[in-house]
């Protein structure tokens, strides 16, 4: 069940020349901003941002950051991975997220050598790393820094307005194909008995 948070890391790294302060709730809204400013076309939602931050999962860990140099924020960093009892594979995520400037390759390459430490300390095997199309000077530190490219993924935006015709009609087709096979999509509240799955009447 998640829990409410205040600090959002274990405990503060130092390195590189780099010092990465555990985020607080304070730091949402820069951090936001950080995201909207890499990637524009897909701003960060301060709102849920902030959710995720405060309410965490006891079965992860998610280790936040606020990386600084000479005592300004110059990044955000993040460590997370699901209980090691759950994955004996034990694979890490690792984030060093930078401005787009010159010097975010050299940076990123400079966090990793903080956060590998750290998560092999945390009993991580494995390192994922991850970035998106266009942001070339970070796959090519990652491969530098001795990563290698697994796979790739594709997102696709949903108009809503220009598509509301064809997804009005495939909710009609789909309620009506669940009325046809009785399938019903209800509430806990109305189950005589949760762990049956049956329904009461």
């Amino acid at each position: 069940m998640p829990t409410a948070q205040s600090a959002f890391a274990r405990t503060t790294l130092h390195g590189a020349g780099l010092t990465f302060r555990p985020a607080t709730v304070e730091d949402v809204r820069w951090t936001a901003d950080l995201q909207t400013a890499r990637e524009p076309d897909e701003p960060a939602n301060e709102a849920q941002l902030r959710h995720w931050w405060q309410f965490h999962d006891r079965e992860r860990i998610d280790d936040r950051w606020i990386v600084e140099e000479d005592g300004a924020a110059i990044g955000y960093a993040y460590l997370g991975h699901p209980d090691w009892e759950k994955v004996p594979m034990r694979a890490a995520r690792l984030v060093a997220w930078f401005p787009r400037d010159p010097a975010r390759p050299a940076r990123l390459r400079r966090a990793l050598t903080v956060l590998e430490p750290y998560a092999i300390t945390d009993g991580a095997a494995v390192f994922t790393a991850n970035t998106v199309e266009g942001f070339d000077d970070e796959l090519d530190a990652l491969v530098a820094h001795g990563y290698k490219e697994e796979r790739r993924s594709t997102s696709w935006e949903l108009d809503l307005v220009a598509s509301r015709a064809t997804i009005a009609a495939m909710t009609d087709a789909s309620r009506e194909r669940m009325r046809d096979e009785h399938v019903e999509i209800t509430t806990i509240d109305v189950v005589a008995d949760p762990r049956s799955g049956g329904s009461s009447t």
